[in-house]
């Protein structure tokens, strides 16, 4: 048998419905086999349907790929100034009808995909899927909530994961973090910066976040440090033998938060040229654009930059077009 869910399906080039395809066929498990019990925990259906799609892209195009699609949809999901009380988390039963649900702003597709992408992260790829497959044998031809998920994935994984799910779930909008990093040539010492720029209040504080940073050395050597707070500020200092020659920030997406970096103009040189994901070049290419001692050369290399990853891996979609628009424009160019 056969769906069109569209026109443009009907005489679409090979691989231009990738997406759709891998997204529909997820639901033979993700909405058919296992339902979710009421829609407050829709997620379960469209964030899985969704997420499949960046996992196809993993299987067909590499992991390259799959990072663009978390990447794009991270920050197009981010929605920052979504609060408590005023608007709903991805799981809530506060919705006036079922198809508000679809829409509303902590999307179910998006923000869904990112709760699978981060506890994949968190878990370990064994685990995760082992967990995943446990859920569907467990309740196949049955409904489930979002409990009965979070069970299934700490039993595979040995974690308590409640509080990743109430940070994820339970809220309306991500955390957005701002990383910054100096070094200091006279006393050898690298210091490192966080600090959360979502609001924060009694309603929604601030997240607990574990954002990894690769330091690579001179000899290609890399130390991997984790800036780890549920504050709003933080401050890492590492004493190290010499300068580093490059700094990766949060490289593979791990932390669950929208991460935007402030480094010198030298290590955003090397983030564009020689970025080890396109999470690291495309941030690169936004401080560049943000910068405004930056050169007409790290200009022209940070668009350049931005717009293959974008044609490439997607990983710019909704994302960079928006905002190198506003790094153009309060550059005053």
């Amino acid at each position: 048998s056969a769906t069109t869910l569209r026109e443009e399906s009907l005489d679409a080039a090979e691989g231009e419905e990738d997406d759709l395809i891998a997204h529909e066929l997820a639901h033979h498990w993700f909405g058919n086999l296992v339902t979710c019990r009421s829609w407050a925990h829709l997620w379960l259906n469209e964030g899985w349907a969704t997420y499949a799609e960046a996992l196809w892209a993993e299987h067909a195009r590499g992991r390259e790929a799959y990072d663009g699609m978390i990447l794009a949809w991270l920050n197009a999901a981010s929605a920052p100034s979504a609060l408590l009380p005023d608007e709903p988390g991805v799981v809530s039963n506060r919705y006036p009808e079922p198809d508000w649900v679809f829409g509303k702003v902590a999307d179910p597709y998006l923000r869904g995909a990112l709760v699978l992408h981060h506890l994949r992260m968190q878990m370990g790829d064994e685990a995760f899927f082992a967990g995943s497959r446990a859920f569907l044998e467990k309740f196949r031809f049955r409904e489930a909530e979002t409990a009965d998920f979070r069970r299934c994935m700490e039993d595979a994984s040995g974690l308590s994961l409640e509080r990743t799910f109430a940070q994820m779930l339970d809220r309306p909008s991500l955390p957005v973090v701002e990383v910054d990093a100096s070094w200091d040539e006279g006393a050898k010492r690298l210091t490192m910066h966080s600090r959360q720029t979502q609001p924060i209040d009694a309603l929604n504080p601030a997240c607990l976040v574990e954002i990894p940073v690769e330091i690579i050395e001179s000899d290609g050597r890399v130390r991997t440090e984790v800036i780890r707070s549920d504050q709003r500020e933080s401050e890492k200092i590492l004493a190290l033998p010499e300068r580093p020659t490059r700094i990766e920030v949060d490289p593979i997406l791990r932390s669950g938060a929208n991460v935007r970096t402030n480094l010198d103009a030298e290590w955003l040189e090397e983030a564009l040229s020689r970025g080890s994901t396109p999470a690291v070049r495309v941030r690169a290419a936004l401080a560049s654009l943000r910068d405004p001692g930056a050169g007409e050369d790290r200009i022209a290399h940070a668009i350049a930059v931005a717009t293959d990853l974008d044609r490439e891996h997607r990983a710019c979609r909704c994302h960079w077009r928006t905002r190198t628009t506003e790094a153009w424009a309060w550059r005053g160019r």
